[in-house]
């Protein structure tokens, strides 16, 4: 995790290979919605979630993004796109 400098200030990149080999791709996500110490906070339990998924993104995080609910469907409620069930 590096914190960034003066043009990136506040911001925090994780810098990590997909699946913790010296071979696997690199991947890299910016940190940077909050303050300074929410960042780093933020960075480091990106960190942790990365680890946790064996040093891959965890489920339903999109790089740039963060974690993202799927978009509802007009026609079906908060409770029917939890449960699974159709209109």
């Amino acid at each position: 995790m590096k914190r960034g400098n003066a043009a990136t200030a506040g911001r925090y990149k994780v810098q990590g290979r997909l699946g913790g080999a010296r071979t696997d791709p690199r991947q890299t996500e910016t940190i940077g919605a909050g303050s300074d110490e929410q960042n780093r906070a933020r960075a480091e339990g990106f960190v942790k979630m990365v680890a946790a998924a064996g040093e891959h993104w965890p489920d339903g995080w999109f790089k740039g993004e963060g974690f993202v609910q799927p978009a509802r469907t007009p026609n079906r409620t908060a409770s029917e796109e939890t449960n699974g069930e159709s209109s």
